[in-house]
């Protein structure tokens, strides 16, 4: 792994974590299977939890601007018989 840097490194720890989570193994043993020491391991289970939030907040603020990246936004209707809503993914809503 020495000599990897940047994308080439986290995309090999996604790929790696993935398989983690598909093993169905202890994290120690898991560990052992890939000869990886466990701080390693939580250290960039941490980073790329973190990476993946603040890209989920990126994208929330991208679609909902107006209410801070809030991606639940209070809403009232008064005497509506129907109501369709068109969400940014473009799936709809009836109610």
């Amino acid at each position: 792994m020495k000599g990897l840097v940047g994308e080439a490194r986290e995309s090999l720890w996604r790929e790696r974590l993935a398989r983690f989570e598909s093993s169905g193994k202890t994290v120690a043993a898991f560990c052992r299977a890939e000869r990886l020491r466990m701080p390693t391991f939580y250290q960039w289970k941490r980073k790329l939890a973190s990476r993946s939030a603040k890209r989920r907040d990126r994208r929330a603020e991208r679609c909902f601007p107006a209410h801070g990246g809030q991606t639940f936004v209070p809403v009232r209707i008064e005497d509506a018989a129907l109501v369709e809503m068109e969400l940014p993914n473009g799936a709809r809503l009836r109610f």
